[in-house]
């Protein structure tokens, strides 16, 4: 059997982009939950910052009723005006020293979105992805850097007077950190997650999912990694620390603390027959 062509070899952009591209990926990524009865593997991200904050509202309907008066074919009104051709061939020439794949830009306007989907990307940092061939050489394409929950990548195509170069690299991932730890610290550890866990709070149930799977031994097999990511740090950090000091003492319980009835009223708590 004759084999198929041999693959194109990739330009040195697009071998950028798959690196990029897989390097973010692995930058977000926590890990990977097999299911214990064969069902679909679960994927864990960590959640990165949150975005810039948009103050964009509906447009009032009668304000858009006036405003496109002087065009009753507007479906959406009339945003604005493009650019002249001179005007457009000093933005290319402003951006020739600048625009090049994977250079650092931020995104500092936008075209007026019916939904407000254009607008909320001000603001927003990224690289140039891809440049636009001569057709559309007012554009170019940049990969955004993720934003709170976002687990895919975001790719826009956006105006070249919409965008300006920075020098700041990508910031680092926050990521719960692991440090050496002796037997009192794991005890204060374990107290402040039984103080949280009792709490009225929204962290309350993710540290009583840490603290009663360690209870009954379970293994962590009820408690998901995804709530180590999402946790407050410090919350975040006490959950490390225990599970530290399980990894070298794996038969320890907390009534080597003395918390055995704290623990009981968790379990009446949160696991009420």
């Amino acid at each position: 059997m004759r084999d198929g062509p041999n693959a194109k070899p990739l330009t040195p952009e697009a071998q950028w982009r798959r690196d990029y591209h897989k390097a973010m990926f692995h930058r977000r990524l926590v890990g990977v939950q097999p299911d214990l009865f064969g069902g679909k593997p679960v994927t864990h991200m960590y959640k990165a910052a949150p975005g810039p904050v948009s103050d964009w509202k509906p447009e009032p309907v009668e304000e858009k009723l006036s405003r496109i008066a002087r065009d009753p074919q507007a479906t959406f009104g009339i945003g604005r005006p493009a650019l002249s051709p001179e005007e457009l061939a000093v933005v290319i020439d402003g951006a020739a020293n600048w625009l090049r794949i994977a250079q650092r830009v931020r995104i500092a306007g936008a075209f007026a979105s019916y939904d407000g989907r254009a607008e909320r990307r001000i603001g927003r940092k990224g690289v140039i992805w891809r440049l636009c061939s001569p057709v559309f050489a007012g554009h170019t394409y940049v990969y955004l850097d993720p934003t709170g929950a976002e687990r895919v990548e975001k790719i826009v195509m956006v105006e070249l007077r919409d965008v300006e170069p920075i020098d700041d690299a990508l910031p680092p991932q926050r990521r719960p950190a692991i440090r050496a730890v002796s037997f009192e610290d794991v005890g204060e550890a374990i107290a402040r997650l039984i103080v949280v866990a009792g709490s009225d709070t929204g962290q309350a149930s993710r540290a009583a999912d840490f603290l009663l799977a360690w209870w009954d031994g379970s293994a962590w097999g009820h408690f998901p990694v995804l709530h180590l990511c999402n946790c407050d740090p410090g919350i975040s950090e006490d959950m490390l620390i225990v599970m530290a000091h399980l990894a070298a003492e794996p038969s320890v319980y907390p009534d080597a603390w003395g918390y055995r009835d704290a623990m009981a009223a968790l379990v009446e708590q949160w696991r009420p027959a």
